[in-house]
């Protein structure tokens, strides 16, 4: 029940076991596969967090300082990133 709760646990929802396959495990019909952490998995999302904690870091200095802030570059940045974490998910 463990591994099944660990599978569910995920960061990446898509690379969790669908529920049809949590209910399957869990009635002993399926074993659990052994897990795995590769961290190539995860890099789309820690690629993500972090262009996402460099932008919260802009706005928050924008408030003290008198430059803009160019909000266009950033968004197109995420929209890259979130684009890219979507195309490997599918």
């Amino acid at each position: 029940m463990i591994k099944v709760a660990l599978l569910c646990a995920n960061p990446s929802p898509a690379l969790g076991p669908t529920m049809s396959a949590v209910v399957s495990m869990l009635k002993g019909q399926t074993v659990a596969p052994e897990l795995t952490m590769d961290p190539g998995i995860y890099s789309d999302d820690m690629k993500f967090n972090a262009l996402r904690g460099q932008y919260d870091q802009m706005q928050l200095e924008s408030y003290s300082t008198s430059e803009p802030l160019n909000n266009e570059w950033i968004l197109t940045h995420i929209d890259l990133v979130m684009s890219l974490a979507s195309t490997r998910m599918i």
